[in-house]
């Protein structure tokens, strides 16, 4: 996943990733060892972060 990242931020330099992630109440099955929140994504993306919004409940 970090490979990812780092070669969109090589090849789109001066570009915007956007991303729409959905996590679900009950937990997270897969990629825990990366990320189990929107906390943990936000830490792990290497871009600066501009906005990001939340529904809790949803």
């Amino acid at each position: 996943m970090l490979y990812a990242f780092e070669n969109i931020a090589k090849h789109f330099k001066g570009g915007y990733f956007i991303h729409n992630l959905q996590f679900y109440e009950k937990g997270q099955k897969y990629g825990i060892d990366f990320f189990t929140n929107l906390a943990g994504f936000i830490k792990l993306c290497l871009f600066e972060l501009i906005s990001f919004s939340e529904t809790p409940g949803s």
